[in-house]
């Protein structure tokens, strides 16, 4: 599905991409996370969509031309759930139940305690899905896509948000957004706050109209949706730390999505890369193979192609003070924007520890964490590769 919004932010629905932020919580920490998550090509695929539910697990997808591969580590082990198609936006229950949006068509639903999966089929009244969140263990909440008369099916016309009670098994509408070809209506990564409201971009415009779409902050909270406010621009929910809201709005000094956070004084920009939107530079996979491929059944991501980020430090010697209370493991050292421009805001530095062979990503991070505590705010897995 490509649609307006899409083009204005160079990709679909909730797709991640690389960042480098201050901020991340520790393990302990409540709440949803998306952590920095890579949009660069690495020589399996580009990784996408990482996200993760600190004490819980990470997930992220490695986009392939062909079936993506989503990758998940739960309980120190790394596994690659059973999926077909395109996959999007992972997100992780505090139960350590895995979703994702496959193909827009559905939403799937894993248990790694018994490798069952379950298909949510998307709504009746839905064209498309995607963008999934869980509301709490037993309820989530999915994007859904649906036709106005005269916007071609691959447009997004109208977007209304939908919930499910896993234990009914049906879906009930959250807004009741209405859409026309003048005045159509696009919801955006929508994200659950530790407090169990949904927020999300609602983005309005005028199909026939040349101006660049308003963008407004909207919530839905038990039986109330209302408008949080007006934004001033294009901008996109990036998930919590902690407690706080993060942004991505355009950043001209990163040449890309900048990251903010939310403080008593405003936004304060803490990093460089996208989040929960695109990506600007970033291509899919599948856009570039227009011809048929028969391919071979994926295989799980090998933890040599990610690292565990310290960082970012304002110069070298803080960089090298961290690194020196960490333990010596082949490969890490101290690096600048320079060797990860995905990952390190241009002027920083940052501790880089490869995740070693035979080593999920969670443990490496949980290591990390455990070695500085002072920096465990700091640390986050990154992508390796050229």
């Amino acid at each position: 599905m490509r649609n307006r919004v899409a083009l204005l932010a160079a990709g679909i629905g909730i797709v991640a991409g690389m960042v480098s932020w201050l901020g991340t919580p520790s393990e302990e920490a409540a709440g949803i996370v998306s952590p920095p998550a890579p949009g660069r090509q690495i020589e399996s695929g580009i990784v996408r969509h990482v996200v993760e539910r600190p004490g819980v697990g990470t997930a992220f997808v490695v986009d392939h031309a062909g079936p993506d591969v989503l990758n998940v580590s739960i309980d120190g082990a790394t596994k690659a759930p059973p999926t077909e198609g395109e996959v999007t936006n992972p997100a992780i229950s505090e139960s350590g139940t895995v979703a994702w949006a496959e193909d827009q068509a559905r939403i799937k639903l894993w248990d790694p305690r018994t490798d069952e999966v379950t298909t949510l089929n998307r709504p009746d009244s839905t064209t498309a899905v995607f963008s999934p969140t869980f509301v709490t263990n037993d309820r989530i909440a999915t994007v859904g896509q649906q036709a106005v008369p005269g916007v071609p099916g691959e447009d997004d016309g109208l977007n209304n948000l939908f919930e499910m009670d896993l234990n009914e098994g049906t879906w009930e509408p959250l807004t009741s957004f209405a859409g026309a070809l003048t005045d159509w209506t696009a919801v955006r990564t929508p994200v659950t706050s530790p407090e169990g409201d949904v927020l999300f971009i609602r983005v309005r415009g005028d199909s026939q109209a040349t101006t660049q779409p308003g963008f407004e902050l909207w919530t839905s909270s038990g039986e109330e949706v209302r408008r949080v406010t007006k934004l001033p621009g294009e901008m996109y929910l990036a998930g919590f730390s902690g407690d706080r809201l993060m942004w991505n709005a355009p950043s001209e000094a990163c040449d890309d999505w900048g990251l903010y956070q939310e403080t008593p004084g405003g936004l304060e920009q803490v990093g460089c890369g996208a989040v929960l939107a695109d990506p600007l530079d970033a291509v899919d996979p599948d856009l570039e193979h227009e011809e048929h491929v028969d391919f071979a059944v994926p295989t799980p991501q090998a933890e040599g192609d990610l690292g565990v980020i310290v960082g970012d430090f304002a110069s070298e010697g803080q960089a090298a003070a961290a690194e020196s209370q960490m333990r010596d493991v082949p490969g890490q050292r101290v690096v600048t924007h320079d060797s990860l421009p995905h990952a390190v805001a241009p002027g920083a530095w940052v501790v880089l520890r490869p995740v070693p062979q035979g080593m999920s990503p969670d443990d490496a991070l949980k290591d990390v964490r455990h070695e500085v505590p002072s920096y465990a705010g700091m640390a986050f897995i990154v992508p390796l590769g050229d």
